[in-house]
């Protein structure tokens, strides 16, 4: 255990980062970052857990030294930067509508 220092495996963290597992699940966040952490502080493997979550080893490491510098926070999923969509939602429903209609027959006009 190596990657984590030892405020990161006291009673209390182990107990937020379940805390939070349990939160992401119950919103139904597909995120396994707080899994495989637990799972690191449990004993296994970083080459396992990265094969069990789908993801590469780096990915696993990578939030190994989120945690360990930012705890919780740094498990969470930010919204990446960028400019604002320039679709509003409205648009977007009404594209994923016809995307998944599939091909068209006779030609559209837009």
């Amino acid at each position: 255990m190596e990657a984590l220092g030892a405020r990161r495996r006291t009673s209390t963290a182990l107990k937020k980062l379940r805390r939070f597992i349990r939160a992401a699940e119950k919103r139904g966040d597909l995120d396994c970052r707080g899994r495989a952490v637990l799972g690191y502080l449990e004993g296994r493997r970083v080459m396992e857990l990265a094969a069990e979550t789908g993801v590469t080893r780096g990915s696993v490491n990578r939030w190994l030294q989120w945690y360990e510098a930012l705890g919780i926070e740094g498990l969470l999923t930010a919204i990446p930067p960028g400019a604002a969509p320039k679709l509003t939602e409205e648009q977007r429903d009404e594209l994923t509508a016809v995307v998944e209609s599939g091909p068209l027959t006779t030609p559209v006009k837009l």
